[in-house]
């Protein structure tokens, strides 16, 4: 609440605003999210997106353009960072040209897999196709057949180790006779 009259700077309003709407606790997690972003294996778009999504919550950090160029390119992958080179005027051109670069190495890695695909293992013997054979399906009112196993009876299977049978002296009685 503000006395009549009374115009509240920009810095103000949205400090007080933030304040009120987000909690202290949210801020230092997503703070925490935006210093540990990469790029990994997002595209530029999707990385410059979720950049900008929590820069927000990082105003320290990226409050002048050097500061938010230098966020991005860390964040990076270094394969990408390391072909683009420092020379940007803006955060903007520093987006654009990465978009692009990253444009031209897909395109590149699209043409090496055509020429090797196109020029075989060898290099220079051509490919012969992959025959496959499908067998036809068969008509849904034909039964199929169900094959169950047989039961096999006294079925003697190899003895490996039999351990010795004692052996005892002893007689049957004679059975009577009569």
């Amino acid at each position: 609440m503000q006395p009549t009259g009374r115009q509240v700077p920009w810095t103000e309003f949205s400090a007080a605003f933030r304040a009120y709407h987000i909690p202290p606790s949210m801020m230092k997690i997503k703070l925490r999210e935006f210093l540990n972003l990469k790029q990994g294996s997002k595209t530029v778009r999707e990385y410059v997106q979720v950049f900008n999504d929590l820069s927000r919550y990082a105003p320290d950090h990226v409050d002048t353009d050097a500061k938010k160029k230098k966020c991005f390119l860390e964040g990076m992958t270094p394969k990408l960072r390391s072909r683009l080179g420092r020379r940007f005027e803006d955060f903007n051109q520093l987006v654009d040209d990465a978009t692009a670069m990253e444009e031209d190495l897909r395109l590149h890695h699209l043409e090496k897999r055509k020429a090797k695909v196109t020029a075989g293992p060898s290099g220079s013997a051509p490919q012969c196709p992959i025959l496959t054979y499908q067998a036809p399906s068969r008509p849904p009112y034909q039964q199929q057949l169900v094959v169950r196993p047989v039961q096999q009876q006294n079925v003697q299977r190899p003895q490996y180790y039999r351990p010795p049978q004692p052996q005892w002296n002893m007689q049957a009685p004679a059975p009577p006779q009569g």
